[in-house]
């Protein structure tokens, strides 16, 4: 995704080598066994699959947003505000912002970064900086990275977590309804079936 946006690969997946080791100690002390463990008490079958919601909607944005040249980042905010679960955010008042710039800031490169498990480091942003990123829209970007991101006049448009996660799970479970599995949406799912998700 990085190299695709202009950072060299050897420079991408370095900074992303020392940011997946502090992903990694964040994540150890946690009980990352409590789901898998009631499943297993209750006896239900338990399939994740949320990196690969999250690279579906990363393709289905990036397709939407590469149709079309921008020049503002009201523009692309405009078109992002038109997908069906960012409008049922928006209706709760969680929709779609504007994080870094204004709506009359120029876009530049556009960037979508819905994957990886996690935001890059400080460091990845600069080379995106230098690749000539202009706007990123994101799932959700901590308050720290928005700091160095509005230093760099990085542009960010930032989706909302749920509605956002949303988008790829309603792509999938449009397929997987089409063989007869029932879908219950919960735990912040905004279901929106689509006629053709692909």
């Amino acid at each position: 995704m990085y190299e695709q946006a202009g950072v060299p690969v050897n420079v991408a997946h370095g900074m992303f080598e020392s940011r997946k080791k502090e992903v990694s100690e964040y994540m150890s002390p946690l009980n990352l066994f409590q789901t898998v463990d009631t499943a297993r008490l209750l006896d239900m079958p338990l399939l994740i699959l949320h990196t690969i919601w999250d690279n579906i909607g990363h393709d289905f944005l990036s397709r939407m947003l590469a149709k079309k040249s921008y020049r503002t980042v009201g523009e692309i905010l405009e078109d992002v505000l038109e997908i069906p679960e960012f409008i049922a955010s928006s209706k709760v008042k969680n929709g779609p912002s504007i994080a870094s710039g204004s709506e009359k800031s120029r876009a530049g490169k556009v960037v979508v970064s819905f994957t990886g498990g996690t935001n890059p480091s400080k460091e990845l942003y600069l080379e995106m900086a230098k690749a000539g990123v202009g706007t990123l829209v994101e799932m959700h970007v901590p308050q720290d990275a928005l700091k160095e991101l509005r230093k760099l006049h990085i542009n960010v448009i930032d989706c909302g977590h749920m509605a956002a996660d949303s988008i790829g799970a309603n792509i999938f479970l449009d397929e997987i309804e089409k063989r007869g599995v029932t879908v219950i949406p919960s735990s912040g799912l905004m279901r929106v079936k689509r006629g053709n998700s692909k």
